[in-house]
């Protein structure tokens, strides 16, 4: 899950899921820089990265496919990464720094998979849908009944970019429940709270407009360019 990222300096970075990071000044000679990265990250941050969904075993081995963008409006690097758990448990994170080696602090997360009417309260769906009760759409379709990934996404693999006219957009999703996309805040790096959703067969009001898939026969790890007069997926 590479992804690459162009500093100021023009300096390379590649960075992958569990942690993991390389430089090079010229896309040839490379240089290895998981160890410095892991250590950019402090007790507090890895706790707060994984308080939704708590996965055992080290602390970066859940950690998948991050996206790296320069946020100009914040002055900050913005590095947004899948925290993945079990039974569908997952959210993405945004750290911030101010270079592209860290250290990242912990800003918040963007969007939050396989909550229950047990733990809903827990993560922001309750802000965002405005409601006190969790919709009966995420426990028809939810853990519980065993039929979260055929209608909801895990909540991995984001891709960020700004559109022509500098709006900050993530999509993100996996193979089961589709590829979504969220407007995000360019002020903040997470979500706009000002937007809302639709919800159909193509929209959530809380994970966002469907743009690829669902009902497991969608793919995962998306990425999207603008290339000529047309943005690609």
């Amino acid at each position: 899950d590479p992804s690459i990222f162009k500093d100021a300096d023009g300096t390379y970075y590649i960075y992958g899921t569990h942690i993991t990071m390389s430089s090079t000044p010229d896309l040839i000679n490379w240089t290895n820089l998981d160890n410095t990265w892991r250590n950019a990250f402090d007790a507090e941050t890895r706790e707060k990265i994984r308080e939704w969904n708590k996965d055992s075993g080290n602390w970066y081995g859940y950690l998948w496919a991050p996206d790296v963008v320069y946020n100009e409006k914040m002055g900050k690097y913005c590095y947004y990464l899948s925290a993945n758990g079990d039974t569908w448990k997952s959210n993405i994170v945004l750290l911030t720094s101010d270079s592209a080696t860290g250290p990242f602090e912990y800003a918040g997360s963007i969007v939050y998979g396989g909550f229950t009417e047990d733990d809903w309260t827990q993560t922001d769906a309750d802000e965002v849908l405005g409601t006190t009760t969790l919709p009966e759409r995420y426990i028809t379709n939810g853990i519980k009944n065993g039929r979260w990934g055929d209608a909801w996404p895990n909540c991995i693999d984001p891709t960020v970019f700004f559109d022509d006219v500098g709006n900050l957009w993530m999509a993100y999703g996996s193979w089961s429940g589709g590829i979504f996309m969220l407007e995000l805040d360019e002020e903040t790096g997470l979500r706009d709270y000002n937007v809302t959703y639709d919800t159909h067969e193509h929209s959530d009001a809380y994970f966002g407009k469907k743009i690829a898939g669902g009902q497991y026969v969608s793919g995962e790890g998306a990425y999207i360019e603008k290339i000529g007069d047309y943005y690609w997926l």
